[in-house]
């Protein structure tokens, strides 16, 4: 995705533009940079799974980033994350939503329990303790190793494949 196939996909009533930052069918890299500058002030969310922690992107050019442990990061199922930005958090509402996303969740008075502030408000149920030990292993895993490194042996495998 090019910051020119990005411009031209924007309407006047685009609220936001998601891309893969890494295409799984051909391994190419979405300009994150340049499509962010095309869609000006509309949210850019980016989809992470092929590419966080593989190779060296600047993900914060995305306001938001959803995330799948499973692939790269080698954390198994069920550890999928979402990081979003100070505007993103902002512009962003439930429309629907769970009792860990509210305040007073304990108070059933008829009257509707307001958000939580900040991004737990979006949230919809309990997360998995093991799910989060299992992602916070795998940053960690990679940290020790790096990026660099990891980006260097997906290109060597993938030469030797192709």
């Amino acid at each position: 995705m090019t910051r020119e196939r990005g411009a031209a996909a924007v309407r006047p009533n685009t609220v936001a533009v998601a891309v893969t930052a890494a295409d799984f069918r051909m391994g190419a890299f979405a300009d994150l940079d340049g499509l962010q500058e095309a869609v000006g002030d509309r949210l850019l969310v980016s989809d992470g799974i092929q590419g966080l922690r593989a190779v060296d992107l600047d993900w914060t050019l995305a306001a938001a980033r959803a995330v799948g442990g499973q692939k790269w990061l080698r954390a198994w199922w069920d550890t999928e994350f979402v990081a979003l930005s100070p505007r993103a958090l902002e512009r962003l509402r439930p429309l629907l939503g769970g009792w860990t996303g509210v305040e007073g969740v304990s108070r059933y008075g008829g009257v509707p329990h307001p958000p939580l502030p900040g991004a737990q408000r979006l949230s919809v149920t309990n997360g998995s303790p093991f799910a989060s030990r299992a992602l916070a292993t795998a940053f960690a895993q990679v940290e020790s190793v790096g990026v660099d490194v990891i980006a260097v042996r997906i290109a060597d495998t993938a030469g030797a494949l192709i």
